[in-house]
């Protein structure tokens, strides 16, 4: 639980907020919720809030006018983002009406006072880190590519933006193939070669189930209608007396 403001602490806080703007001699604080006198020099006491006071309100009669506001706009604002902008053009309305900021390296921007104070800046130089963050992946991304992959695959057409959204990359067999980062770092790769090692080790266990199968039972059986895919499948045999029949592939 948050400890309790005594009055000589919220005058303090206050203080802190807005300077010497105001006279507390009429305050007599209760709590953060019950209202309290505040001395407008120029307007004379109001009733507001001490949590309120504190947030940055004031009085409300010079709330209108437009120097004093701006400079309490750009008071916060060097509060957050220190030296980097010029607010030297602002012209504050309120916290939706957009002012115009000066970035060093990229000149006026405008922008809503309520997101600049929040930590907001020039869109242009948000553009720029974020491209930095992306190539920094990518750089990333591909080292993690060739430890995977080795020289196998060239990395040129990659425009890398996350793991989730695919990449070109180029097979130097079959060209082009679109993959997730994410997929090709843990070890998939070209389709179209994956493509020709699935028939190769279907034409390599073919042959190595016949020449089992010719070790076992010479020239007995004709072979020629086998197609293995797995062990699990069975295959057509032929019988020179009776045709064909079936058999798994591991019973031979």
């Amino acid at each position: 639980m948050a400890q309790r403001l005594t009055a000589v602490e919220f005058v303090a806080r206050a203080r802190e907020r807005h300077g010497d703007r105001y006279d507390y001699s009429q305050t007599l604080y209760v709590n953060s919720q019950v209202k309290v006198t505040i001395i407008c020099p120029e307007h004379g006491g109001f009733q507001q809030t001490p949590a309120k006071h504190l947030f940055g309100q004031g009085c409300a009669s010079c709330g209108g006018r437009v120097r004093l506001t701006s400079d309490l706009f750009i008071d916060r604002s060097r509060r957050v983002h220190g030296d980097r902008y010029d607010y030297s053009r602002v012209e504050y309305v309120n916290n939706r009406t957009g002012v115009t900021i000066v970035c060093g390296d990229h000149g006026p921007f405008l922008q809503v006072p309520d997101g600049h104070m929040s930590g907001a800046g020039c869109p242009r130089c948000a553009d720029r880190e974020r491209g930095l963050a992306r190539r920094g992946s990518t750089d990333e991304f591909l080292a993690a590519a060739a430890e995977a992959h080795g020289d196998r695959y060239s990395y040129a057409e990659v425009r890398y933006v996350d793991s989730q959204t695919d990449v070109t990359i180029v097979c130097g067999d079959h060209g082009p193939f679109e993959q997730l980062p994410g997929s090709h770092l843990r070890g998939s790769g070209c389709p179209a070669c994956a493509n020709v090692a699935r028939s190769r080790s279907h034409t390599s266990s073919t042959g190595e189930f016949v020449r089992k199968a010719r070790t076992v039972h010479g020239d007995t059986y004709d072979y020629s209608m086998v197609e293995y895919v797995r062990a699990q499948r069975e295959v057509v045999i032929v019988c020179p007396a009776h045709g064909g029949f079936r058999r798994r592939r591991t019973v031979i």
